[in-house]
């Protein structure tokens, strides 16, 4: 299991530029050779290097599980025939919503998603369908963005500090490890400041030894 620490073009909210699960890793098509390769090194990984609406900002227009990539409907014709030129295994396919931040609206893993409780019906089924998993909308600690506030892989759930102990116990059901924490020196926006999968985890650069630690036990990640 790997560990690192990172800013992707300066900044420390990693986690916009970059989709991950424990089977594929797609980062910004700008990233530098040596971001690449730590991103290899921690999540066992080779990144493929792919842009979404123009931009490097992989991670807030789409996510990704083993069964499929679901994408902003931002992103353009000739991108999504990439995607789909790379993951010819996968479902790859756009979510029609103005929820377009995708990254920033779902949280996914190979057995749930959490989702914003804003997404319409039709779009819980397009989830359902694409990532062949259990859809359930949720705000946590009052956020309706459960992605760009928390972290979700196969070993773990992570939930930001603003989670009461109630809401924190009913979110057990989800993960049999679970903890709290910030990021970044204490920003709330963990989903966006941290990419993980159930073999590593790279945090943005200004995240302290503290919350390191914390988000590692959450995701049970040595």
């Amino acid at each position: 299991m790997g560990v690192g620490q990172l800013s992707v073009h300066g900044d420390e909210f990693i986690g916009a530029y970059c989709i991950a699960s424990d089977s594929i890793c797609i980062t910004g098509s700008k990233l530098k050779k040596s971001d690449s390769e730590l991103f290899e090194k921690v999540l066992s990984l080779t990144p493929i290097h792919l842009t979404a609406a123009g931009s490097d900002l992989i991670g807030l227009f789409g996510k990704a599980n083993k069964n499929g990539i679901l994408l902003s409907n931002s992103i353009y014709e000739s991108e999504l025939k990439r995607f789909k030129d790379n993951f010819k295994n996968l479902n790859v396919e756009i979510l029609d919503s103005d929820l377009n931040a995708i990254g920033n609206n779902i949280l996914v893993n190979d057995k749930i998603a959490i989702v914003n409780t804003d997404y319409k019906e039709k779009d819980i089924k397009h989830i359902k369908d694409v990532f062949d998993v259990e859809v359930h909308q949720l705000e946590i600690a009052g956020y309706k963005t459960v992605g760009s506030h928390n972290i979700l892989t196969n070993k773990g759930l992570v939930v930001n500090n603003n989670v009461s102990e109630e809401e924190f116990e009913s979110l057990k059901s989800f993960s049999k490890s679970i903890s709290q924490s910030t990021a970044n020196l204490g920003s709330l926006s963990i989903g966006i400041s941290v990419v993980a999968n159930s073999k590593g985890v790279l945090f943005g650069k200004a995240t302290s030894g503290y919350e390191m630690a914390s988000i590692q036990d959450g995701l049970d990640i040595a």
